[in-house]
């Protein structure tokens, strides 16, 4: 494996965190976290968005590649998407304990039930695409409620 590909491999399975035995996907949700806060309260909202925007377009490419390294389609290691869902359930909501567990709560359903639009989008969207942008679908959707709720 080359460097890019590594580099690729750290980024897409949210340093690693991808790897975790159980629950991958809160795992690299909890491992966002951090970063989340972060980007809320250093960043103006305007580079929030274009952070999270630039982001996403990177990572259809990114995750594309990532399950190319590991052989296998929307792999369960692949926690990049999980990351920008939940920097999207956060976008601009005050940074809170109480904010934060409740939009990490919100977005994990949203990404394990998949209601309608997002499981039409995870099983029709190609290769990383479909990857990332049903969870940008989770994203918003919890940025609605937590709008309403915060």
């Amino acid at each position: 494996m080359n460097r890019s590909e590594k580099l690729h491999l750290l980024i897409g399975t949210g340093f690693y965190s991808g790897y975790s035995k159980f629950f991958p996907g809160s795992a690299g949700t909890l491992a966002a976290v951090p970063f989340a806060v972060f980007i809320n309260l250093f960043f103006p909202p305007f580079l929030n968005f274009l952070f999270i925007f630039f982001l996403t377009i990177y990572s259809c490419f990114l995750c594309w590649d990532v399950e190319r390294i590991l052989n296998k389609k929307d792999a369960k290691e692949i926690v990049l998407d999980e990351w920008i869902g939940f920097f999207i359930s956060v976008f601009t909501v005050p940074v809170s304990f109480k904010a934060y567990f409740t939009g990490f709560l919100l977005f994990r359903i949203f990404d394990i039930w998949k209601p309608f639009p997002i499981r039409l989008v995870d099983k029709r969207g190609g290769r990383g695409i479909g990857v990332v942008f049903d969870d940008v679908i989770a994203g918003i959707f919890t940025l609605i409620i937590m709008k309403i709720l915060f």
